[in-house]
């Protein structure tokens, strides 16, 4: 939906009014209202209320009709809002991933250094924990140990 700029001049037209009074009115700068009323800038949603207080015009009439091109404009911009949450959410499924990443690298060193740790005291014959090493393991241990 674009603004009807033609309005503008409908306005000063009925109301005698210069761009320079009219845009004092608004509360806009001579410029601003100019552009505007050329179609070379759309106006905020508060100054289109502004102007539809003053000029008793309903903001659906100030905005005009919707065409099919505006239509399209508001597909192509809930396209764009939607691409843009799911480029967020895949950032913040990336930072989750590379959290968990770390996180398992932590374990995975913790693990190491405690089968480490278990290793010197089997070899020692500190303690014996069955349930850090596999048969395997124990076996082998037995065969360093007996040598």
């Amino acid at each position: 939906m674009s603004f009807n700029s033609k309005l503008i001049q409908e306005i000063q037209l009925r109301n005698e009014l210069s761009r320079k009074e009219l845009s004092k009115m608004l509360g806009i700068t001579n410029n601003q209202l100019y552009r505007i009323e050329k179609g070379l800038r759309q106006p905020s949603l508060r100054l289109i209320k502004r102007i539809s207080i003053l000029t008793g015009l309903t903001m659906d009439t100030l905005m005009g009709p919707n065409t099919a091109e505006d239509d399209a404009e508001m597909e192509i911009n809930a396209v764009a809002r939607e691409n843009a949450e799911l480029k967020r959410e895949l950032e913040r499924k990336r930072e989750e991933l590379l959290c968990a990443q770390k996180y398992i690298v932590e374990l995975e060193r913790e693990a190491e250094h405690s089968r480490a740790i278990i290793n010197l005291q089997v070899r020692s014959g500190d303690i014996w924990c069955d349930d850090a090493l596999t048969r395997g393991e124990k076996m082998k241990k037995l065969e360093i140990l007996a040598i």
